[in-house]
């Protein structure tokens, strides 16, 4: 039991179960308004400790973020002295702008990446689809993550080519695909000694692909609507740049479009 001096002097007595309760509801309210709980250790720059061994387990220490663009260097302890060796790299793929765009908006990720230019792991931060409600976290579904570890950078990143797809989820995935890959590829155009990657190839050659396939590998959404006067296929595409919009429906139509 507390006890407190109300309005008359007299002495009040609050249970200490009802004040611990109270600030357990108050936690709960910030966690659910707020930025997200974090319940592990934080690093400087609002990373957990956990997920910075997540996507380079073979680390023993982390650096602060530095450089142009921002990394933070993994480092392995080894050897008598106690010496320590740069292992790799981590950063946000939101630190490389310009984000791929999924199908509502940018998928953060955290990457890490080794000295010789493979992925040694992947984990999602932040996004929002639409999706979402019916898919569940579809793209922080156990096995999907994890498949981008050991991947190397000169890789396509092709989706249901050399990246796992997901149903009715093949915007985002793309979206991840292509920003884990482009920020990769400047971070060792930066970090690496003669690395000549190229940061601004596709992730797959859209426009070689028929109609057709495009349709089977979910880069177009097809629907039928019917109702007792007849049927109508609705084919929906998502087009994140001006080179594919123009591919579509050629350049004429796609100027005037953006125009609207």
């Amino acid at each position: 039991m507390s006890e407190v001096l109300d309005e008359s002097g007299y002495i009040a007595r609050a249970p200490v179960m009802y004040r611990i309760g109270s600030l357990v509801i108050l936690t709960a309210l910030f966690c659910a308004f707020g930025s997200s709980c974090v319940l592990s250790a934080q690093s400087s720059d609002g990373v957990s400790s956990s997920l910075l061994r997540e996507v380079m387990p073979r680390a023993d220490r982390f650096s602060e973020k530095i450089g142009e663009p921002p990394v933070i260097q993994a480092y392995r302890t080894g050897g008598p002295s106690g010496s320590e060796t740069l292992i790799g790299y981590i950063f946000l793929t939101s630190d490389l702008p310009p984000e791929p765009f999924g199908y509502s908006g940018p998928v953060e990720a955290l990457v890490g990446m080794d000295l010789d230019g493979n992925v040694t792991g992947v984990r999602v931060m932040d996004y929002w689809e639409s999706i979402q409600e019916s898919m569940g976290d579809f793209l922080r579904r156990r096995g999907f993550q994890e498949h981008f570890s050991g991947k190397h950078i000169g890789d396509a990143f092709s989706v249901y080519g050399d990246v796992q797809g997901i149903s009715r989820a093949t915007i985002s995935v793309r979206a991840l695909s292509r920003g884990v890959r482009d920020a990769s590829r400047r971070v060792a155009q930066a970090y690496f000694e003669g690395a000549s990657f190229s940061s601004t190839a596709p992730v797959e050659n859209i426009e070689s692909l028929p109609w057709l396939e495009m349709r089977q590998r979910g880069v177009i959404e097809w629907f039928l609507v019917e109702d007792g006067s007849g049927s109508a296929e609705i084919n929906l595409v998502h087009i994140d740049t001006n080179q594919f919009g123009e591919f579509l429906v050629g350049p004429e139509r796609f100027a005037r479009a953006l125009q609207r």
